[in-house]
């Protein structure tokens, strides 16, 4: 048990097998699998069918790699626009499909259905290549606007919902975004790419209510792209700044301002010792006046220097938390 325990991980990936093939399987009636209604062949609905004509299942495979297949069809008229869109949401906020889970009638109609086309279009012509998109969207003129207009007046008369995008919208930042940029403007993150990771033996951080909890999130530096999601056990971070439901799938972020976020970044543990670290290298810093240390403060947290307002506002605070200097006899 020792030697094991002080052993390294295998190398592992999660990977699925085909079992049994049923020919037929029963209708789940509305989704219910307990409402079973009559047995029917396995095969793509007739409306879903690429050209129309007949498509057999394979007989003795479960089809995975022929759905697979079918949904990267370059003829597909759904898998590229609703990949873009959702590409386009993570830039703009909005996606040029409003509801980026529901492309059906229900759903919103495009904006700019012919942007949409052309996007899905450079998507399947790179390759699939979700790097050059990323690229092609922030290189756009859209994407480079201000949240500010000249003639921002008549703009907000002629389309108060910015749907014909003529300035970039003000985004709150994502519950990850928060975390990292905690951690960046301190010090404390770990910009390591790959590798583990969590600190702790495969399948060790799983959680339940009856088992001991070793997540210790706080206790992470790496990016909020290494988090361990357990689903019944979020980081308060991320619980706390809407992070979606991991149970779910989710087309869209809620964005709420409550009050257990401001109590979470005045008292949680990750928050205090990002503070520590901001202030200990404040602290070492070679300045030569208590308003240059403010300066300093600006530059790393806001990227930008503090008005002369805020220089004073904060010296003052420093001089009154000091107090008088004390007489030794």
């Amino acid at each position: 048990r020792v030697f094991e325990s002080a052993a390294a991980d295998l190398s592992s990936a999660m990977g699925v097998a085909d079992g049994e093939i049923l020919k037929e399987l029963p209708i789940h009636i509305r989704g219910n699998h307990l409402n079973l209604g009559k047995p029917i062949a396995r095969n793509f609905p007739e409306v879903m069918r690429l050209g129309g004509g007949d498509f057999k299942m394979p007989e003795k495979q479960s089809g995975r790699l022929e759905l697979a297949q079918w949904m990267a069809d370059p003829r597909h008229p759904l898998t590229a626009r609703v990949f873009v869109n959702r590409v386009w949401r993570w830039h703009f906020g909005r996606g040029i499909v409003g509801t980026t889970e529901n492309f059906g009638a229900n759903g919103d109609r495009p904006t700019h259905p012919e942007l949409l086309d052309w996007l899905a279009g450079q998507f399947v012509k790179s390759g699939w290549s979700v790097k050059q998109m990323h690229r092609l969207i922030m290189n756009s003129s859209a994407y480079r606007m201000a949240s500010a207009h000249p003639g921002a007046q008549t703009a907000n008369a002629a389309d108060p919902s910015n749907g014909l995008w003529w300035r970039f919208e003000i985004r709150r930042l994502e519950a990850e975004e928060i975390r990292d940029s905690i951690l960046a403007v301190t010090g404390l993150l770990d910009q390591r790419l790959g590798g583990k990771t969590i600190p702790l033996r495969n399948r060790q951080f799983f959680f339940n209510h009856t088992s001991k909890d070793h997540t210790q999130y706080d206790m992470l530096r790496r990016r909020s792209l290494y988090m361990p999601i357990v689903r019944n056990n979020l980081c308060d971070i991320f619980e706390q700044f809407d992070f979606p439901d991991p149970n779910l799938p989710s087309g869209n972020r809620h964005a709420t301002v409550v009050a257990p976020q401001a109590l979470l970044m005045l008292n949680s543990s990750l928050v205090m010792n990002a503070s520590d670290s901001l202030a200990d290298r404040l602290l070492a810093a070679e300045v030569d006046s208590e308003a240059a240390r403010v300066t300093l403060a600006y530059q790393r947290v806001f990227a930008r220097p503090p008005t002369a307002h805020e220089r004073d506002r904060a010296v003052k605070f420093l001089e009154e938390l000091a107090g008088p200097p004390s007489l030794m006899n």
